[in-house]
């Protein structure tokens, strides 16, 4: 692969030794790679003023952008993709839980895929059991949406091309789910991806996810299935309103001897519903054929 790769790193309030470190480690695995067409590109996401990044920028020569205010992972990813200059971006955090001078594996990859994720292999203690639960939670249902199996679902180290990073732009919001989204929307459409298995370390630092992120990732997913499959969510409710309007028929029939002004609103709700799902899927169909 010769193409120009835009290395993005989302900061806040990460420790400065630990994010110069992620570069150093970043740079070192595309000397051994033997690949010099990068940039790297440090979002710094309103981190608080007594964490000076400057010298991300005079001393290890990256471009450094700063928000005032934090705005979340996603925000920072899509601010740097908007900045990147290069055909392939690779996105990392500044953690130190990822294995950034192995970068050359997904380099030497590229050529045969349009996205390549870090399947992470944790260290022992490196993710908690609550979180490895509802990661699993997690998967399953985009399994569900995609029809294929996910065994990584928000890895935050992958190289994906450009082109198919904007496709996708307006669908990413501003938390923690980027990742999930883009993987879902890849896999959903069939696009080339390929899974490399990576050790991933214990983090330095706090984590800054927390269960309100895991509620937003669920209705991520709701909404991922809504956009992508929106008869499988239209329909099941359709029919189960069917059936309630033909129990409630049976009802009224039986016990008062007419039918029921109840069970007519009922299945006409459940055809309504019907209709918008087969609609919905029309226009869905239309739009990724132009």
């Amino acid at each position: 692969m010769n193409s120009q790769v835009s290395c993005i790193i989302p900061v806040y309030n990460e420790p400065l030794e630990v994010v110069h470190n992620t570069i150093r480690e970043l740079k070192q695995g595309f000397a051994a790679a033997n690949h010099d067409a990068f940039e790297i590109i440090v979002v710094n996401d309103g981190s608080d003023p007594a964490f000076d990044y400057q010298s991300i920028a005079t001393q290890d020569r990256c471009c450094l952008i700063r928000y005032r205010t934090n705005r979340g992972y996603g925000g920072a990813i899509k601010e740097g993709m908007l900045h990147a200059q290069g055909d392939w971006i690779l996105i990392t955090d500044a953690d130190g839980t990822y294995p950034n001078r192995d970068v050359g594996q997904f380099l030497s990859r590229a050529d045969e895929n349009e996205m390549l994720i870090g399947l992470r292999i944790p260290e022992q203690g490196a993710v908690p059991l609550t979180k490895r639960i509802a990661k699993g939670i997690l998967k399953f249902l985009a399994s569900r949406v995609t029809g294929k199996s996910i065994p990584d679902l928000n890895s935050g180290m992958r190289l994906f091309k450009k082109e198919l990073g904007m496709e996708y732009y307006h669908l990413y919001p501003n938390g923690f789910s980027l990742t999930t989204t883009i993987t879902v929307a890849a896999m959903n459409d069939d696009r080339d991806v390929e899974f490399i298995p990576i050790p991933y370390a214990k983090r330095m630092g706090k984590s800054k996810i927390s269960v309100l992120d895991f509620i937003s990732f669920l209705v991520l997913i709701a909404r991922m299935l809504t956009y992508f499959k929106p008869l499988h969510v239209f329909l099941p409710i359709s029919l189960f309103l069917m059936l309630l309007s033909g129990i409630k028929l049976g009802i009224d029939y039986t016990q008062q001897g007419h039918l029921g002004i109840g069970a007519g609103l009922i299945f006409l709700a459940s055809f309504q519903l019907m209709l918008n799902g087969f609609i919905a899927d029309a226009m869905i169909s239309y739009s990724r054929r132009r």
